[in-house]
């Protein structure tokens, strides 16, 4: 769910040109945004997107990565204690 609300919002913030190469766009396809969300959800490295988006786009993407990590962590918390 968060990954296609991610490809909605940050999908077409620059254009593919300006992204290095080798450093796929965090939201460009769905694969890279799974990985993307499941990277903020472990919390492993997740201001890279974080930084990406805000500097791109606009900083109230920032309530974007606050609702999957405290949606997230709770889910987790659920799933892992049920």
């Amino acid at each position: 769910m968060f990954a296609a609300l991610g490809m909605q919002l940050f999908g077409e913030i620059v254009p593919k040109e300006s992204w290095a190469e080798d450093d796929p766009h965090p939201f460009d396809t769905f694969g890279a945004a799974v990985i993307t969300v499941f990277q903020t959800l472990t919390l492993e490295d997740w201001g890279v997107p974080y930084t990406f988006t805000r500097a791109n786009y606009h900083p109230a993407s920032a309530l974007y990565f606050v609702s999957v990590i405290i949606l997230g962590q709770m889910l987790l918390v659920n799933l892992i204690l049920a």
